[in-house]
């Protein structure tokens, strides 16, 4: 169960690290798509 907990938080911390690196990537996205 201990070892479940930690890669449940393991997973929670990728997702938060995903979602700032998505916001990042976004506003890039966005000008492309108002250039084209």
């Amino acid at each position: 169960m201990k070892e479940r907990n930690i890669f449940a938080k393991i997973s929670l911390y990728g997702r938060s690290i995903w979602q700032i690196i998505a916001s990042r990537l976004r506003p890039k996205n966005g000008i492309e798509d108002i250039l084209n």
